[in-house]
């Protein structure tokens, strides 16, 4: 889907700009990364279909 007046990476751009001048305003930035996996592949309830 295309709409002539933006595109998707204005909406990225626009978000990494709100996020420049926020971290400016804060002494400590903390730049957290969930690293969470999750298997669900054991659970004898789960289909196929449904494995993440």
């Amino acid at each position: 889907m295309e709409f002539p007046l933006f595109h998707p990476s204005d909406i990225i751009a626009a978000q990494a700009k709100s996020t420049v001048e926020r971290i400016k305003r804060t002494p400590i930035v903390l730049a957290v990364q969930d690293t969470t996996s999750l298997d669900f592949t054991t659970q004898k309830s789960q289909k196929k279909e449904w494995v993440i």
